[in-house]
């Protein structure tokens, strides 16, 4: 198995002829314009979820547990501060869209991830050689998946989200306990 990656990992080094060549940029382009839409199509989501609040209406059932008149949010949720004053509800709306983007973002890395592992694992001994090096393609692409960082410090997962959270959270508790 690891001749065969050799042999692969050489035959990308060599000299490309230029039909060649040209082959690899269509394909490179074609996956990066399905990226690009990929990211537009998360961000349009987003923005069409969170827009109704800005009208005062909400794309979900209101009730009289959660929902405070004249402070609708888009997520529906038990707060443990007041949100009546104007300058927290827009905090608060601000943080639910941000965390909404974050998470789509998350998400849009781990499908990468998980198509990595589906090329990884399917049938690639029949396949002729055309396939092959297009299979060997996606297997190097998607290899490192989207990685968001911050600065480049440190990566922003799942978990990395979660706990900020969390820490944002208790800060916000200390700081009205303090207030009050």
């Amino acid at each position: 198995m690891a001749k065969i990656f050799a042999t692969i990992s050489q035959n990308w080094l060599e000299e490309k002829s230029s039909h060649d060549r040209d082959v690899m940029i269509k394909y490179a382009r074609i996956s990066r314009i399905l990226t690009i839409c990929g990211w537009i199509s998360s961000v349009e989501c987003v923005i069409l979820y969170h827009a109704p609040v800005a009208f005062n209406t909400v794309v979900r059932t209101i009730n009289n547990i959660t929902d405070i008149p004249g402070a609708l949010f888009a997520i529906q949720s038990v707060y443990f501060y007041d949100v009546t004053p104007p300058h927290i509800y827009r905090m608060t709306v601000s943080s639910q869209v941000i965390a909404n983007s974050l998470g789509s973002l998350i998400y849009t890395g781990s499908d990468c991830e998980l198509l990595y592992h589906s090329v990884y694992n399917c049938n690639w001994t029949s396949l002729t050689c055309n396939e092959y090096s297009q299979i060997t393609l996606l297997l190097l692409r998607t290899k490192k998946p989207l990685c968001i960082t911050f600065g480049k410090f440190a990566p922003l997962t799942l978990s990395t989200f979660a706990q900020i959270c969390k820490t944002s959270c208790g800060w916000v508790s200390v700081l009205l306990t303090m207030k009050n």
